[in-house]
């Protein structure tokens, strides 16, 4: 029996030793008189930092083996801006800090993600992306230009983001570009590529916090492709009473998410408002869910915009349990259900949407 302790005491030090790493980060800065520099770990999410270590800076430079926790996005913060890092076991990694590349992420060398997989998304965006916002803008006002170029945005934005994620498969066996990758992941990712990964991460991180992150990631995801029923909500109205999105079967449906405080969203505001005045009457409803986390606020806006559609919030902001269920990531965001429930676009506005509503509800 002692033995067998023994070789379990061994084996647990061992897994726990295996999620620290040792990476050799050096480097300079410009421009900043910063005696020591901070470096904070990010969450998995992506959303709160730990710091983590301290580098001493002599002369506008640094070096030093640190020990960290695992593997995983680092974060160096310098007068707000933040020199982000992706760090693997035994790397070294040289940074150059100066007032210029603060603006855009800092430069590191080493780092396989932030060096190549960066670089590849910026030739991805030059190659979708800006031929497209150049037509819009030289489409001037035309409204038929422009929604078929809406159209076409978003396609370019799904073949882009296929394109990283087939790059991460090709290429990388990094952890970090797997990681990275499942966080830019959202409702227009191809499902047959998350789940690739998702099964590269579950058999590489088996029983880590990082796997059950892209796990319940990839989940979440796959419940609001396209054709899928749309998860179920369940939240207080402004009157505290509860009004469930399935409840609804039978019209089309705009689950639109939005905040008092989003600017974007109370822009568009106007716009649905009219189209839900033309299209009420001919089976078109909107369930709207606020992320807002001050019910006074979520009720003047209310108020203010004459939203007169269902309105729902738990007032938990960007923790509302419905934002969670629709990996909802950034607002304004909606999705149309058709009479069934299910999910039959994505992301409409302006004229796009109202184009959708008039082949729906002719």
């Amino acid at each position: 029996m002692r033995k067998l302790l023994l070789i379990l005491s061994v084996l647990l030090s061992q897994e726990l030793l295996a999620q620290s790493i040792q990476v050799k980060i050096s480097g300079k800065i410009q421009d900043f008189d910063e005696k020591s520099l901070v470096l904070y770990k990010a969450s998995i999410n992506g959303r709160s930092l730990t710091s983590v270590d301290t580098l001493a800076v002599v002369n506008g430079q640094f070096e030093k083996l640190c020990k960290l926790p695992e593997h995983g996005l680092y974060v160096f913060s310098v007068k707000r801006a933040g020199i982000i890092m992706a760090l693997e076991n035994k790397e070294s990694v040289e940074v150059e800090i100066t007032e210029e590349n603060t603006k855009i992420g800092g430069t590191s060398k080493g780092s396989l993600l932030i060096k190549e997989y960066a670089d590849f998304e910026v030739s991805l965006t030059q190659k979708y992306i800006k031929p497209i916002e150049q037509a819009y803008m030289e489409a001037q006002g035309d409204e038929s230009k422009e929604a078929d170029l809406i159209k076409a945005y978003e396609k370019a934005l799904k073949d882009k983001d296929k394109e990283l994620n087939q790059m991460v498969l090709d290429k990388f066996e990094s952890s970090i570009a797997l990681h990275y990758v499942a966080l830019k992941w959202d409702g227009n990712t191809d499902l047959a590529l998350m789940e690739e990964i998702n099964k590269r991460v579950q058999k590489k991180h088996a029983k880590t916090a990082f796997a059950e992150f892209v796990n319940q990631r990839y989940k979440s995801l796959s419940q609001i492709v396209m054709g899928a029923v749309a998860p179920e909500i369940d939240l207080a109205d402004v009157d505290g009473k509860n009004i469930k999105l399935s409840s609804l079967k039978g019209k089309y449906v705009l689950v639109d998410f939005w905040a008092a405080w989003c600017g974007p969203c109370r822009a568009e505001n106007p716009n649905v408002v009219r189209m839900y005045s033309e299209y009420k009457g001919k089976g078109l409803e909107i369930y709207g869910v606020s992320l807002d986390d001050s019910k006074q606020a979520w009720l003047k806006a209310i108020e203010k915009d004459k939203l007169t559609w269902i309105n729902v919030s738990d007032l938990k902001g960007w923790q509302s349990i419905a934002a969670k269920a629709y990996s909802v990531s950034a607002i304004p965001m909606s999705f149309l259900l058709d009479k069934q429930g299910k999910i039959i676009a994505k992301n409409l506005r302006g004229k796009a949407l109202e184009d959708k509503l008039k082949e729906l509800m002719p």
